[in-house]
């Protein structure tokens, strides 16, 4: 993968958290907020509250911020996909993360992987930050991809 391409990986990660937290906000404000009748200033138009919700709901995951969310979502569900045990798994995507966040303050040798070399565990990296890379569209189509 090309270094800048990513580069732009390794940020898109490491925003995951801010944009987690903000979009969790967004959706919490949009089904719990100020709703018609609450004295608010809204359009003339009548309309189903729920059906407002759905549809705000809806345009919210159109939004850049989400879609890299949801990138970065759909990659680490694929992390570790080969691994029987779940916890394994679950702690194999928490170490990419942590070490996406920072090289140099996750190395592998911090990370406690038992069952996974070193050399396994940075290909597993570069498989994810290329699928994030296919899904922003970083690239041409199937000069990053890696299965």
């Amino acid at each position: 993968m090309p270094h800048d391409i990513k580069q732009e990986c390794l940020w898109i990660v490491r925003g995951y958290g801010r944009r987690k937290k903000a979009y969790r906000a967004l959706v919490e404000q949009i089904m719990h907020g100020p709703q018609p009748g609450d004295g608010m200033p809204r359009d003339s138009s009548v309309g189903n509250p729920t059906e407002s919700k759905a549809m705000r709901l809806a345009a919210l995951e159109q939004y850049p911020e989400v879609q890299r969310m949801r990138a970065v979502e759909r990659s680490l569900e694929k992390v570790g996909a080969d691994i029987e045990e779940e916890g394994i798994r679950r702690k194999l995507r928490r170490a990419l993360l942590l070490n996406c966040e920072s090289g140099r303050k996750y190395p592998f040798e911090y990370l406690d992987m038992p069952g996974i070399s070193r050399m396994d565990f940075y290909r597993r990296k570069e498989r994810f930050l290329c699928d994030i890379a296919y899904q922003m569209n970083l690239t041409q189509v199937g000069t990053v991809h890696a299965q």
